[in-house]
């Protein structure tokens, strides 16, 4: 079995989020039927992506991406998968450097 990037789990848990009407915090927390069609849709997504057709099914929608990942791949992979989607991505700001060490100097007064 094939699994695509985060571009298309994006969509895939949005997807089941909407038709379960539930959110859930680990692949544990869902039924071996929901877990199957949710692995056959993240193929489709996949061949959709590789044919550059990507549903619209975020557009108009703004969504809220919170990570407490440093890096930025991932972070990046989500908002390129909202953005082919048709969605505006939305991210906390991160503090800088800079920024952190102000707010320690000010909580250390």
């Amino acid at each position: 079995m094939c699994f695509p990037d985060f571009e298309m789990w994006l969509v895939v848990l949005q997807n089941a989020m909407v038709q379960t009407k539930s959110d859930f915090l680990a692949l544990t927390d869902l039924d071996s039927l929901t877990l199957v069609k949710l692995l056959e849709r993240t193929q489709q997504l996949a061949s959709l992506w590789k044919e550059r057709l990507m549903p619209q099914s975020l557009a108009g929608k703004h969504i809220g991406l919170v990570s407490n990942d440093t890096g930025w791949r991932n972070t990046t992979a989500f908002d390129l998968g909202i953005q082919s989607m048709g969605g505006l991505c939305v991210r906390r700001p991160t503090p800088s450097k800079i920024d952190v060490d102000l707010l320690l100097a000010k909580i250390a007064c």
